[in-house]
């Protein structure tokens, strides 16, 4: 997935979705706000178009650096326009650090975030940097979400990033954006009616440093595919140990018709929860770790 983020103007969904793109970062309202800012009726054309939306704070490049009581107050200013554009509750807002941040300035960019999670909650919130404060952002837990740019990363790349922003620029509709692409789940606003082919879901089992471990994430219709076999194998295995279990009740009934020998009965058992154990086993052998396993 490919997407643009912007701020000269409000594109309509339909341009967007036509020169290929499938998302959009817009920016939230801010006081004294003059670019274009996202509003509900940009927000509903989007959708319609099939267009996905990220969620955008920023009043200064470097508000970051200003510690907790400007997080907070952001936090306020954020679930107000929140509410004003209906985003729902599980769309996450990347504020940023839109600047060459230093590790000395690191303890305030962390206050920071800490006060727009103290209104809006850690889940939802995301930071956008370059890749040192991002990553020293991760590290902290302070952030559910990252969106790293090129700049200010010196050629590095954080892999928990959910969103990485491109060098260089591309025209749309006549306004100037930046090119970004999803590696997922990036907390993305959709609308019920879209369906996202290529909306990516991390791999459990997933090893960097490790060519079996799978691929980092997989496509929803894989993880569809990969829950019914899950299901199937735990259905499967539900039955096998019902059969075994209704067996079980079956000796029992033999052995009360001359009196229960409490060893034959112990034995029975026994052999009923061993049979069930290895049923389930043979049902349910297999990590769902690759495509179609």
């Amino acid at each position: 997935m490919q997407g643009l983020d912007y701020s000269a103007g409000r594109i309509p969904g339909p341009a967007i979705h036509a020169a290929g793109y499938d998302f959009a970062m817009r920016y939230l309202w801010f006081p004294g706000q003059r670019n274009s800012y996202l509003t509900a009726d940009e927000a509903h054309d989007l959708l319609a178009a099939g267009v996905a939306i990220g969620l955008i704070f920023e009043s200064t490049a470097d508000r970051a650096a200003e510690g907790y009581a400007a997080g907070a107050e952001d936090g306020h200013t954020i679930a107000g326009q929140l509410a004003t554009v209906g985003a729902p509750a599980n769309a996450a807002v990347y504020c940023t650090v839109d600047f060459d941040a230093t590790p000395a300035q690191q303890p305030s960019i962390n206050a920071y975030f800490q006060g727009v999670a103290s209104i809006l909650g850690r889940a939802r919130l995301g930071a956008y940097g370059g890749y040192w404060p991002l990553s020293r952002l991760l590290d902290a837990g302070l952030v559910s979400y990252a969106w790293q740019t090129a700049a200010w990363s010196g050629n590095n790349i954080e892999n928990r990033a959910h969103l990485y922003q491109r060098v260089g620029s591309v025209n749309v509709a006549g306004i100037d954006c930046d090119t970004n692409y999803y590696t997922g789940p990036a907390g993305l606003w959709t609308g019920e009616d879209m369906a996202l082919a290529d909306e990516q879901l991390p791999n459990p089992n997933y090893k960097p440093n490790d060519p079996d471990g799978g691929q980092k994430s997989y496509s929803a219709a894989d993880w569809m595919v990969q829950g019914n076999l899950k299901a199937g194998r735990a259905e499967a295995a539900a039955q096998a140990a019902l059969s075994a279990v209704q067996e079980l009740g079956a000796k029992v009934e033999a052995l009360q018709v001359g009196g229960i020998d409490p060893a034959t009965l112990t034995a029975a058992v026994k052999d009923a929860v061993a049979s069930a154990l290895s049923e389930a086993s043979v049902h349910l052998d297999g990590n769902l770790s690759a495509k179609g396993a």
